[in-house]
């Protein structure tokens, strides 16, 4: 087993555990909150068979697929992050929870889950926020700390993940944060502390654990617009020499 396939395997089992399982509880509840009104017939998870949970937050009324590195439940469909084996513009709707941290090229596989998206289709992104309160565990300087997911894996930035969409052709339509409680705490401590998230949704946007990115595909029109022109033009006499063909302003047409 190479070592990316190793570190997905500790990342799913990661989250079958106490605090694996809070921040599947609190992705779940926000993204059945942000894809509410969103149409999703067709919806796509690429991740670790442990979160197909996600996915009952789409509603989707036909399928709905789980790509996953290993093979762990019936509805999954095994293959690389960053070669989807789905075809062009299938899906209505992509979630990308946390993948991007747990694949060796994280713009390759943005890009094959944008191809997968179909015109007017949405991709959700989740992903550690580096400047949250949960990548202060990161500043441990505890060994055994960095070597478990998930914080043995680089947290990407936001506004990377946005520039990304954006030269993808997509535009950020939502954007959400969750989880400003420390990741530190036993699980009675972690639940009774809820307050704080809603405290921190008011106050600390910013410094919220994970965030949530909802993009939409950008359709070009393929009727070309008509320029209407409402300025006039510059004087262009002595700038460029006008061809014989062009010399009469008759021939001139703008």
């Amino acid at each position: 087993m190479d070592r990316l396939l190793r570190i997905q395997h500790q990342w799913h089992d990661w989250l079958t555990r106490p605090l694996g399982r809070s921040l599947m509880q609190a992705e779940r509840h926000d993204l059945t909150r942000l894809l509410a009104d969103l149409p999703k017939m067709r919806s796509a998870l690429l991740g670790v068979p442990a979160q197909i949970g996600l996915l009952q937050t789409c509603h989707a009324a036909t399928t709905r697929l789980l790509l996953a590195p290993f093979n762990l439940h019936d509805t999954t469909v095994v293959g690389h992050f960053h070669a989807v084996p789905l075809a062009t513009a299938s899906m209505d709707l992509v979630i990308l929870p946390h993948t991007l941290e747990y694949t060796q090229a994280p713009h390759q596989t943005l890009q094959e889950a944008c191809r997968i998206v179909r015109p007017e289709g949405h991709i959700v992104i989740l992903g550690f926020n580096p400047y949250g309160i949960w990548a202060l565990r990161k500043l441990q300087r505890l060994k055994k700390s960095h070597s478990q997911p998930p914080w043995s894996r680089p947290f990407l930035a936001r506004h990377l993940i946005m520039r990304w969409l954006r030269q993808a052709n997509f535009s950020l339509v939502r954007q959400d944060m969750l989880l400003f409680r420390p990741p530190l705490l036993p699980r009675r401590w972690f639940e009774r502390l809820g307050i704080l998230e809603w405290i921190g949704k008011k106050l600390f946007q910013p410094w919220g654990g994970v965030y949530v990115l909802i993009a939409k595909t950008r359709v070009v029109p393929l009727t070309p617009m008509r320029l209407q022109w409402k300025d006039t033009l510059p004087n262009l006499t002595g700038a460029v020499p006008l061809s014989p063909l062009a010399r009469n302003k008759s021939d001139i047409k703008i």
